[in-house]
């Protein structure tokens, strides 16, 4: 199964809250996930966006929609692509209205499920406008990004549901994993505090994360480590240590085989 982690890098937004990209790629974006809404504005070639299943290719011109805490990727087909991204975490744009707490804490939760690709022109007009103003102090960027999500819900929304996906008590499984990572955690003990059997909390776990709860730990705590060590908080050997690696040695191969480098070479 391929791995997929939660992007660990802040982003840092604008004074109207986005944060905007622009790249030209020969390869891919590997597999991850975060809190934000992302949204991928093809210029040119051709990209394989998606996961698993749940893939489609996306043409210039078209945009990417990847609502948060969606696991997603990108491979280019062609020999480079062109594209912008626009960041913005959605619970800045909360207010007291009942039309904005029902649908934005819907995106958010994952109750919507969206179509991954659109190119409606007003959508796409829409997008480019934002974009180009998203890194100002502008009340219209503000406006803006409430008519793209309008426009999507109007056009790309396949559905909603009135439950989040996943089960909640994985889902505070969760919060207790990444809380208390560093310390010794077993399957026994996760599903023990669930309530659950251990293959009842195992299926349970993966229908919600899409890997098993060993894998997800293990993935969470190379993170950490990573965060570790490009902050300078300590050698290989303390680093593996705090981040629930007891042998070093175990830790620089899972390391390698997750980053594609050592700790060593991550480190400098």
């Amino acid at each position: 199964m391929e791995q997929f982690y939660k992007e660990p890098t802040p982003v840092n937004y604008s004074p109207s809250g986005f944060n905007s990209r622009h790249f030209v790629r020969r390869t891919g974006v590997r597999l991850h996930w975060h809190d934000r809404m992302e949204l991928i504005r093809l210029h040119s070639g051709t990209m394989l966006v998606g996961y698993g299943e749940n893939t489609a290719e996306l043409s210039a011109g078209g945009i990417y929609i990847v609502p948060p805490k969606t696991p997603h990727a990108a491979r280019v087909l062609s020999e480079a692509a062109e594209y912008d991204v626009l960041m913005f975490d959605l619970r800045q744009f909360y207010n007291e209205t009942q039309v904005c707490r029902e649908k934005l804490s819907a995106i958010f939760e994952g109750r919507v499920t969206f179509r991954l690709t659109t190119d409606v022109p007003s959508v796409v007009e829409c997008f480019d406008r934002l974009y180009s103003l998203c890194e100002t102090p502008s009340l219209e960027a503000t406006g803006l990004a409430y008519r793209l999500l309008d426009l999507f819900l109007q056009y790309a929304m396949v559905g909603c549901t009135d439950a989040p996906k996943g089960d909640p008590v994985i889902l505070d499984i969760l919060e207790y994993m990444q809380e208390h990572y560093a310390e010794e955690l077993t399957v026994e003990q996760l599903a023990l505090r669930c309530g659950y059997s251990d293959a009842h909390f195992c299926r349970k776990f993966k229908q919600t994360t899409w890997m098993t709860p060993m894998k997800y730990l293990q993935i969470f705590r190379l993170e950490e480590a990573a965060k570790h060590l490009k902050q300078g908080k300590g050698n290989v050997s303390s680093v593996a240590i705090r981040c629930g690696f007891p042998d070093p040695n175990y830790f620089t191969r899972c390391f390698k085989a997750h980053f594609g480098v050592p700790p060593t070479g991550y480190e400098k």
